[in-house]
């Protein structure tokens, strides 16, 4: 009768947390080996501290100050509810994987001598690559955080996620010549670009593209305020991914992340010995897709996987591949509990990513430990404020009252509709009024398998 009573309760306190406005807090700015900090204090504090890790930023944008907040608004409900917020903004740009596991452990290490007290608990968050070092944290830290979210994460680990990373880059350079290494980024990715805006021009070309998306995953939907398109509108869903690439994986943006990597690694960290790319297509979600494109081309896509099949293939670099397994790999051993948040559509991050994560947990933890959140929505870290601050307070619950409260969609959404509608819109110049969106989803198994990958 306890437990019963204990569960309605928490179940009950998911939608008891309204926006609260804080007295100015204690600002806290400074450098510590090489890495700007920024520490927030409300004069509330009730000894927890939420530390954020933030995600990629490119070597060629401007290094700016540390921010301990996904957004204002969730910034402002975290010191409302008597919540510490600290970031690093780690000494380097690009995978700075080594360096913000360095970087969040020395500013938590200061932190006592920065504000003159030791926060009671710390909980970790972050997104994207912040995602990867969130969940890095949890599992080489232990006993010094509370609860992590993840968000948006390569949780599956830096190996995987670049392995997988080279099906789509080596596929394009195969089937339309576009550069596979590229000594400057910018023509590369002119080069690159031109070939693909050539390809979808033409019905072979658009599925070429979309074979291509299935060793990704790729979803084919783009503009997170809009819908996503019927499961077989595989012409809208072929332009998607086209737009995804073009942005993405072949634009400046892609070659210089890939350039980057191979300098910090000294080497090339991804494989794809041993991979069939045959089996890849035909495990992939977007199998029914490439075949409608292909028949609508009057081809098969057999001669092409034929082509990728007997293609050379590339080896990573044991030097690279020890510096990228260093930084990091997931083993899933957990002890503290962990919620993770993924859209559904990010094409940056695949949500595939949950998949081997949870996988792991299951294996070489209490799978009891772990709760899993999706958002249908297409983008990268696409979330709402509210859908953060549900994340995060349910989290919080789990980690007060050492059950989980009640996850399931509609709590999640009824949660994030009742904190208005400042939170429920995405962020932009104009925010977009949009409605929460959790889901029921059992996110999709990595086309590319363990086996495969060296």
């Amino acid at each position: 009768m306890k437990r019963s009573l204990l569960a309605a309760l928490t179940s009950l306190l998911v939608l008891v947390a309204p926006i609260r406005v804080a007295a100015e807090p204690q600002v806290y700015h400074g450098t510590i080996d090489g890495a700007n900090y920024v520490i927030h204090v409300p004069t509330n504090w009730n000894g927890t501290l939420f530390l954020y890790s933030h995600g990629y930023a490119s070597r060629f944008q401007p290094k700016g100050p540390a921010y301990d907040a996904a957004d204002i608004t969730t910034a402002t409900w975290l010191l409302g509810h008597g919540y510490a917020l600290a970031a690093s903004s780690y000494s380097e740009q690009g995978w700075a994987v080594e360096q913000a596991l360095h970087d969040q452990i020395a500013l938590l290490d200061q932190f006592p001598k920065i504000y003159g007290t030791a926060p009671k608990r710390v909980i970790l968050w972050g997104h994207s690559m912040g995602g990867l070092i969130t969940a890095a944290l949890a599992e080489r830290y232990p006993n010094r955080f509370a609860g992590a979210l993840p968000m948006c994460g390569v949780v599956e680990g830096a190996k995987p996620f670049f392995d997988q990373s080279l099906d789509p880059t080596f596929a394009f350079h195969e089937l339309l010549g576009t550069p596979l290494v590229a000594a400057d980024p910018q023509d590369a990715a002119k080069t690159a670009q031109a070939l693909l805006d050539a390809a979808q021009q033409t019905p072979i070309g658009r599925a070429r593209i979309a074979l291509i998306a299935s060793f990704a995953n790729l979803p084919g939907w783009i503009g997170s305020s809009a819908p996503e398109p019927a499961a077989g509108d595989f012409t809208t869903r072929e332009t998607a991914q086209y737009q995804w690439f073009k942005r993405l994986a072949l634009s400046r943006f892609g070659y210089d992340a890939q350039a980057e990597l191979r300098e910090r690694a000294h080497g090339n960290p991804a494989s794809n010995v041993g991979v069939s790319y045959l089996a890849e297509f035909v495990a992939s979600p977007l199998h029914d897709e490439v075949a409608a494109l292909y028949s609508a081309a009057g081809a098969s896509a057999d001669k092409d996987l034929h082509e990728l099949d007997a293609a050379k293939r590339i080896a990573a670099d044991p030097t690279s591949v020890d510096y990228i397994a260093a930084n990091a790999t997931i083993t899933g051993k957990i002890t503290i509990p962990v919620l993770t948040m993924h859209d559904t559509g990010d094409p940056l991050v695949n949500v595939n990513n949950e998949n081997r994560y949870a996988a792991a947990i299951r294996a070489n933890s209490d799978g009891a430990l772990l709760r899993e959140a999706f958002v249908h929505r297409a983008g990268h870290c696409a979330f709402t404020a509210a859908e953060t601050i549900t994340a995060l307070h349910t989290l919080l619950l789990r980690v007060d009252t050492g059950t989980w409260p009640d996850t399931a969609p509609e709590a999640l959404n009824a949660a994030a509709q009742a904190l208005g509608p400042e939170a429920n819109a995405l962020a932009g110049e104009q925010p977009i009024p949009t409605m929460p969106s959790f889901l029921r989803y059992e996110p999709p198994a990595p086309v590319r398998t363990l086996s495969a990958r060296t």
